[in-house]
């Protein structure tokens, strides 16, 4: 076989496709994950009602979808005992992975403006399998979500082919519970993920021998050294003066990231109204009944909290400057309609995971423009960590002609 295509197969097998197929599947895990804690605000809260209504006619069967904000009160193998204020439920844990959210520490220094760049720690919530656990202390914050069924006379969250439970260990308060998790719920950088060590290890390894056998013939010099280069890569990424490309790299694509959490976290608001997303003012009713408003509020003489009954937390867009959001006096509010009518003022949602949230300019064009430019910021670290890379190998392909002849 051509050398040259056997080294090719070994960095595009090793370096490029096994740890991209990883990329993906971590991307795409983490965005159910994000997606599922979206939907969870569409359920219902479990309730002492909820937990005790007849079902007759399916006995043994499916309840509905809940969720549900306590605390740990036991655990008994794969089953958990969960409590609050007003229901003590179990959680068949089965098969279920458990997110382990960051600590709260950032948030607490928040007054009025969100400090959401904070929080973009280098830190991804943990992901552990339940059978991994082995203790944890009674008290622990838990949030679960998803399917509850009736069995042997008790109703049981437990999940479904194809619907498994969201469980989260957070602290905090339960109001934070949900942006944290849409914020921070992505991988730091998904290239570097479980099959990555192993797979680049593999095609250094594999690299190496093949230049080794091709030095044996004086003929196969020139293939060698490509091979030889080739097993040096990872070590070359990282070497200068490409380093400083590697470097640029890192700061383009942590921008990016931060660009689709905000891009999250603009649209988040947005998920109860669909269609209604542009309008003025538009009214939605919640999972649990409660009301829940968007109100648009323009032009220099009005003021944001002048239409909020308490503090509502103000998110910004870093594709804004304070005096941009100042020139424009538009603001879309989301809360509870105090008077059940779109004259009256807006209040903090008693449902923790309905935001009293401010959003300077239209969230819905903000997100998509986040988006934008999350893209293209990505694009550019791709492009930069190439240029670096590059630059590496014709200086390494240089010095080791030189030194080898």
């Amino acid at each position: 076989m051509n050398p040259f295509l056997v080294t090719a197969l070994l960095v595009v097998i090793f370096y490029i496709l096994i740890p991209g197929i990883g990329a993906f599947n971590v991307r795409s895990q983490w965005r159910r994950f994000r997606m599922r804690i979206r939907e969870s605000s569409f359920y219902p809260h479990l309730t002492y009602r909820a937990m005790h209504k007849d079902n007759p006619d399916n006995a043994e069967g499916y309840i509905g979808h809940f969720r549900f904000l306590g605390m740990l009160e036991a655990i008994q193998g794969e089953r958990v005992w969960l409590k609050n204020d007003t229901v003590t439920v179990s959680a068949d844990l089965t098969d279920c992975s458990v997110h382990i959210l960051p600590a709260f520490s950032h948030a607490e220094k928040e007054v009025t403006v969100e400090l959401n760049r904070e929080l973009l720690q280098d830190e991804a919530p943990q992901k552990i399998s339940w059978n991994r656990i082995f203790s944890l202390p009674e008290g622990t914050k838990i949030f679960v979500s998803g399917p509850i069924r009736e069995s042997g006379g008790q109703r049981i969250f437990k999940s479904e082919k194809g619907d498994p439970l969201t469980v989260v260990i957070y602290d905090g308060p339960e109001r934070t519970l949900l942006r944290r998790a849409i914020w921070a719920g992505r991988q730091k950088n998904e290239y570097w993920n479980n099959f990555t060590p192993g797979s680049i290890t593999a095609g250094s390894f594999g690299s190496f021998i093949h230049a080794y056998t091709l030095f044996r013939d004086p003929l196969l010099r020139f293939p060698a050294f490509v091979s030889l280069i080739a097993s040096l890569l990872p070590v070359l990424v990282v070497l200068p003066p490409g380093v400083l490309f590697f470097f640029l790299y890192r700061r383009l694509w942590n921008r990016g990231r931060f660009l689709r959490a905000e891009r999250d976290l603009l649209s988040l608001p947005l998920r109860f109204f669909h269609d209604t997303a542009h309008a003025s003012y538009a009214e939605v009713v919640l999972a649990d009944g409660e009301p829940y408003a968007l109100k648009k509020v323009s032009g220099l003489h009005n003021h944001p909290f002048d239409f909020c009954l308490g503090t509502a937390k103000i998110r910004t867009s870093s594709l804004l400057e304070w005096s941009e959001i100042e020139a424009t006096g538009e603001y879309y509010i989301f809360g509870r309609p105090a008077e059940g009518k779109e004259g009256g003022k807006l209040s903090a949602p008693y449902d923790p995971f309905a935001e009293f949230i401010i959003i300077p300019g239209n969230p819905a064009l903000l997100s998509s423009e986040c988006a934008k430019r999350a893209h293209l910021f990505e694009l550019a670290a791709g492009l930069t960590f190439a240029v670096g890379l590059l630059g590496n190998i014709a200086l390494a392909f240089l010095v080791f002609t030189t030194l080898i002849k």
